[in-house]
């Protein structure tokens, strides 16, 4: 393969892998459910547990949407609190 021929592939991979990012996430988009914040969920454990357990039980489709993320980030922030850990930088003051 020459190398206009590998540019023409990489930058078509590269087109096809970024229309599949923008679908996956104008798919998480058309939810109804209110996206809560790290914050939120770090004070709401309930809310926190249910929806982490729904992330895991369906990590293909839910894992990288915004509630599940800020979940997870939740649950981790509280776990290294409890050991002690330092917290992560969120670039928020």
């Amino acid at each position: 393969m020459d190398k206009s021929t590998s540019k023409r592939v990489n930058g078509t991979f590269l087109l096809v892998m970024l229309g599949f990012a923008a679908i996956s996430f104008l798919d998480g988009c058309k939810k109804d459910e209110p996206v809560q914040s790290v914050a939120w969920y770090e004070t709401h454990t309930s809310e926190r547990s249910a929806m982490v357990k729904k992330c895991d039980d369906d990590p293909g489709e839910l894992m990288l949407t915004p509630n599940c993320v800020n979940a997870s980030q939740a649950a981790v922030n509280i776990e290294a609190d409890k050991r002690g850990w330092p917290q992560p930088v969120t670039g928020k003051k």
